[in-house]
């Protein structure tokens, strides 16, 4: 709805594409300060960085983390979860899938 509305107030398309990038580049330089989500870094065999980044956000919120045997266990069921047939990346999925969508291409 923004963008229609800035579309109809702005014709050149030129300022309007300035005006749609402009948030975007305001955000990136802070980008450095977001962290990993814990979870991906627990499936990515990262569980002290999982814990580390547990650890700033409680500190933010000012809630104090469970001891960190209780904390191990949690992690360790979240990795639990990921079957170990999925921990590949989708980077080495897509030369299969590329294959076969043009094997159905030319069928």
């Amino acid at each position: 709805m923004l963008y229609g509305l800035l579309g109809y107030l702005i014709r050149d398309w030129r300022l309007l594409q300035t005006a749609a990038t402009l948030p975007g580049l305001l955000v990136m330089p802070f980008m450095w300060m977001i962290d990993e989500s814990p979870r991906w870094l627990i499936v990515n065999g990262r569980p002290r960085e999982a814990l580390q980044v547990l650890t700033k956000v409680a500190r933010w919120h000012g809630v104090d983390l469970p001891p960190e045997a209780e904390m191990k266990a949690v992690l360790e069921e979240q990795k639990a979860e990921v079957p170990v047939g999925e921990r590949r990346s989708s980077v080495e999925k897509v030369p299969s899938s590329i294959v076969a969508e043009i094997l159905v291409l030319f069928r």
